[in-house]
Parts: C-alpha cells; sequence; structure tokens
C-alpha cells in the first residue's frame, strides 16, 4: 500500500501503486521546506499527501517499524534485525530496496498520542549525514480523511 494524491481530497486514497505513480518517490522533485537546512547545509525534503482514509487506520498500517514493506512498493524488505520488536525504540530495520540498495535505520521515536515516528540512519548507500526523518498522520476533520507527512 503507499499513499497517492489525487486531484481533489476524495480521489486520493491509500492503496497498492507502481514506484512511479508513488507519491514518496514522485517523477515530480519533492518541495524543500526551506532552502537550506541549517544543521547541516543540506536541502530539507517535505512530502505530503491527503489521504481517503481515517487517520486511525493509517497510523495502525505504518506504525510498526518494519511495515514499509507493505505500503512503499519499491521497498523488497524490511525486518528488524535479531527479530526486536518494531515499535520498541532502538530497535534496528534493514531496509533493502528492489533495487539492491539496502539501509540501516534506527527507530528514535515513536508516539501513538501524535502518530509519528522518527528514525536516522546507522548505514546508507547515499552520501546523508546528520538526517533525521519524521513520518507522522494528522486527522483532517472535515471527513474521513488524514493528512500524511514525511520530512
Amino acid at each position: 500500500m503507499c499513499f497517492i494524491p489525487g486531484g481533489t481530497k476524495s480521489q486520493s486514497s491509500f492503496r497498492n501503486c507502481s514506484p512511479k505513480a508513488c507519491s514518496w518517490r514522485s517523477s515530480k522533485p519533492a518541495r524543500a521546506r526551506s532552502p537550506r537546512n541549517k544543521l547541516v547545509g543540506m536541502p530539507q525534503v517535505f512530502v505530503s499527501s491527503v489521504v481517503n482514509a481515517p487517520a486511525e487506520k493509517v497510523w495502525v498500517t505504518i506504525r510498526p517499524f518494519d511495515a514499509v514493506v507493505n505500503w512503499l512498493p519499491f521497498v523488497k524488505s524490511s525486518p528488524i534485525e535479531d527479530g526486536g520488536d518494531p515499535t520498541r525504540v532502538g530497535c534496528v530495520r534493514v531496509l533493502t530496496q528492489t533495487d539492491g540498495e539496502v539501509f540501516r535505520e534506527v527507530l528514535v521515536a515513536l508516539s501513538d498520542a501524535e502518530r509519528s515516528y522518527s528514525y536516522t540512519f546507522v548505514s546508507s548507500p547515499v552520501p546523508v549525514r546528520n538526517h533525521l526523518t519524521m513520518l507522522r498522520v494528522l486527522p483532517i476533520t472535515d471527513g474521513d480523511l488524514c493528512y500524511v507527512e514525511w520530512s
């Protein structure tokens, strides 16, 4: 499953998609939240979408740190090292993409109250330092929709 933005709120959905259609790997460049990240001097990526599903349903789907394989089409596998608990802060996910690239990522925060988690790279094939990613799900009060933000 992945998040597919539509032309209107009601056309966006949470469903199977191809890597080219996926809002996480759009063919359009991601828009930068700020011109430069003051901490590391690098652009900051920000991706968001309105999803045609209630926030709680989306959160249950993406909450386990190893579940990314179930909703992001270019992820081949995402097990937790040593068979650990995928909701325990400190667990390490080994994310293998369909192109063979491997990332080791550590869960640094998880909040059910805020429907969010944050992680950073332990090791990565891309030259990124001081990386911190946050994924969060916010309810939209107008209908059974939610707003998903990855930054």
